[in-house]
């Protein structure tokens, strides 16, 4: 289930955390890199004609001092203390993505935590309450939508009201087929957590911004 936790964080403490990403970004190499390689994408979508593009950058802080700063500011909403071992990244997302979960095989339980660092309404985080397991459980919901159709609910059509295009190249959509859950924006002070198994995706936000900066936690529980 999405939730949004609205002015969880102060003004002074996302600046203080954008004013780290910033010193980070110019120092470290965000070396957690993730591209986008599908061809129809990379020329319908931003009209280029490169091989790949970096959709993500991400760098890990648990050996920097801010760290410690999130996870105070994370665990005034949860409910039990984030542990030490738990992964915190900054991330800045160049181009959007697509449907997906923060799952795998082995690594499949808990939340997914976002700190937006960028702020803008336009930007949008959607989360459907199907669920899926790694890419092998989305690429069945996928396959099962282009040869089973009816075997999905038609919904409201999502698809009107936000640029998904990143989210389906094809018409129909599967954005107006899934059940929606939420559309969380990207203001100040706000953090997200939704169940790592749900689909998720971001709006086309290339349209407003050139990326997107945010705080990123894979909890386990």
């Amino acid at each position: 289930m999405l939730t949004v936790f609205e002015n969880a964080i102060t003004a002074e403490e996302i600046m203080y955390l954008q004013q780290q990403f910033a010193e980070l970004k110019a120092t470290v190499e965000f070396n957690d890199t993730y591209l986008i390689t599908n061809p129809d994408e990379i020329h319908e979508l931003y009209n280029s004609e490169s091989e790949s593009l970096i959709q993500q950058e991400r760098v890990s802080i648990n050996s920097y001092p801010v760290a410690e700063s999130v996870r105070r500011m994370v665990n005034r909403i949860l409910p039990n203390p984030l542990k030490d071992s738990i992964p915190i990244l900054f991330s800045r997302s160049v181009y959007p993505v697509g449907i997906h979960t923060d799952t795998n095989e082995r690594d499949c339980r808990g939340h997914t935590i976002m700190i937006p660092l960028t702020s803008d309404d336009r930007i949008k985080t959607l989360v459907w309450k199907e669920t899926a397991i790694a890419q092998s459980g989305l690429n069945a919901i996928f396959q099962r939508f282009q040869t089973d159709l009816k075997s999905f609910q038609p919904q409201p059509r999502i698809s009107n009201k936000f640029n998904l295009r990143n989210c389906w190249l094809g018409r129909p959509s599967i954005v107006d087929f899934l059940q929606l859950d939420g559309v969380a924006e990207w203001r100040t002070g706000s953090i997200f957590k939704f169940e790592r198994q749900q689909l998720h995706a971001s709006n086309n936000y290339r349209e407003f911004v050139e990326f997107k900066d945010y705080v990123l936690i894979h909890n386990d529980e």
